[in-house]
């Protein structure tokens, strides 16, 4: 017969597997917009995205992240990996110039659109299987016109899209995935000195570049103001896989 002693020994064990089992399932389905972060810790990333928390249940899986191409072996034993990745995201549009090519009543460039996410999706693999990885570039910007789309980020097979450029007074469009990236804003002149905004769109990852801050993670770059050929580059994207 179980003492009281014993009883509640059990209970206390049984309650902490299951907070275990809770907070693992938890992380499997996160997606980059929970404040919940499962990149390995490093002067990179964290200088770049502090509002990430890294939880204790990501810090004990094993994962390989990725910040330009290359290939992902499986390891011995590892039938199915998880993979989060975002696209790179488009640049910054160029502004245009008012009548006569007077800059005081021109349209802002568009920002640019963010790349599209995939979080924690599940692919089958085989051990010592080779994966290609490829890490999207982020757009770059043209001081008289629209600027290169984001790159595209794959997994083997699984792929995210880039943002587009923003343009004249025209937003750049999101790429897509599970999660598609956010188009920037249009940067249009809405009369009365008043413009629309001209910041990059954000990514489930990352965020669009502002006139004080530049783009994170696929976010799409900030459009120039009439006169000033301050339009930004779209951010690049990453691959990460945990297993």
């Amino acid at each position: 017969m179980f003492s009281v002693n014993s009883t509640i020994h059990h209970k206390k064990v049984f309650m902490k597997r299951i907070k275990s089992l809770f907070f693992l399932l938890s992380f499997l389905l996160m997606s980059c917009e929970q404040s919940t972060e499962v990149f390995p810790k490093n002067d990179t990333f964290n200088n770049v995205s502090p509002v990430f928390a890294l939880t204790d249940t990501a810090k004990n899986l094993n994962h390989k992240f990725f910040i330009s191409n290359s290939t992902f072996t499986v390891p011995a034993g590892v039938t199915t990996v998880f993979v989060t990745m975002v696209a790179a995201g488009g640049p910054g549009g160029a502004a245009g110039n008012g009548v006569g090519g007077s800059p005081d009543n021109g349209t802002n460039g568009g920002g640019g659109g963010a790349g599209g996410a995939d979080t924690s999706i599940p692919v089958s693999v085989l051990p010592g299987q080779s994966i290609p990885v490829v890490v999207g570039v982020g757009g770059i910007p043209n001081s008289n016109n629209t600027g290169t789309s984001g790159g595209n980020s794959s997994f083997g097979s699984l792929v995210v899209t880039g943002g587009t450029s923003g343009g004249s007074g025209v937003g750049g469009s999101g790429g897509s995935g599970n999660i598609g990236g956010n188009n920037g804003g249009s940067g249009a002149y809405l009369g009365n000195g008043v413009f629309a905004s001209s910041n990059g769109g954000n990514s489930a990852c990352g965020v669009g570049a502002t006139d004080s801050a530049s783009a994170v993670w696929g976010g799409g770059g900030v459009g120039s103001v009439p006169g000033v050929n301050n339009n930004s580059a779209g951010a690049p994207g990453f691959v990460l896989v945990t297993w």
